[in-house]
């Protein structure tokens, strides 16, 4: 690794901190008595919600790393990964705002600082750190 790839531009710092910073902010939604479950939704057990609060959160963790260090495919596979997330919470927002404003205004926080990570990490010095490896 060159000494010009050593180190990210501030961007990509600030994008992944931003990304770690929104899921960890969400995970304030799972407090009791903040994310209501519908009536026809059935609870999850404590140990499943554990299981995919680790699962997702190593995901974010590991691809951020990855970002860090530069790998270009990372960043595409963090904007796939919330892609999907952003396109999940769209399809239930409505009905999870009339149960509980307070995790959807947390939900609503958290995707805006997560579209604000994405355009640092593909704009700007950030988009010209990862695209010297393709120019080597």
């Amino acid at each position: 690794m060159t000494s010009e790839r050593a180190f990210p531009p501030d961007r990509v710092y600030l994008a992944c901190t931003l990304i770690m910073a929104a899921f960890v902010i969400d995970l304030i939604g799972f407090a009791p008595g903040i994310r209501v479950p519908s009536a026809d939704e059935v609870a999850s057990p404590v140990w499943f919600t554990l299981a995919m609060i680790f699962v997702f959160g190593s995901l974010t963790a590991w691809l951020a790393v990855e970002t860090l260090r530069g790998r270009n495919w990372a960043r595409w596979a963090m904007l796939v990964f919330l892609l999907l997330g952003w396109i999940l919470g769209v399809q239930e927002i409505a009905d999870s705002f009339a149960r509980s404003p307070a995790s959807s205004l947390i939900d609503a926080g958290c995707t805006a600082m997560e579209v604000a990570a994405c355009w640092l990490l593909f704009s700007g010095a950030s988009a010209r750190w990862f695209r010297r490896d393709r120019q080597k």
